[in-house]
């Protein structure tokens, strides 16, 4: 018995290193996107970035001539659509912005 709960441990301890160690669920060169789609979502800047990342978590998709950036809503049970940010992969320009019926069209402003 003492040697399956000494394993047990050990398994629980290397998986929450690994945990610990992993690195996000996309890729370096997408993290410009999802900056875009994070400042879109808040409102272009109205929103505190730290009240975004509670909020949301990016899936990103990456198709031959855009990047698409999917934010999902982290708690079960918030209201709201889950916005879909789709942005062309040779200019970073937005190529469209959609929720719920809600289309927006047009290149991204800067960030500051």
């Amino acid at each position: 018995m003492r040697w399956r709960n000494g394993t047990l441990a050990l398994t629980m301890l290397t998986i929450s290193a690994c945990h610990e160690a992993s690195p996000p669920p996309y890729y370096a060169a997408d993290e410009p996107y999802i900056e875009k789609a994070y400042y879109l979502y808040s409102g272009k800047g109205k929103m505190p970035r730290e009240q975004v990342l509670r909020e949301v978590y990016p899936v990103v998709v990456g198709l031959p001539t855009a990047v698409c950036v999917g934010l999902y809503k982290r708690k079960a049970g918030w209201t709201g659509s889950n916005p879909t940010i789709c942005f062309a992969k040779d200019t970073g320009n937005l190529l469209i912005y959609y929720e719920d019926d809600k289309k927006l069209e047009g290149p991204v402003p800067r960030l500051p």
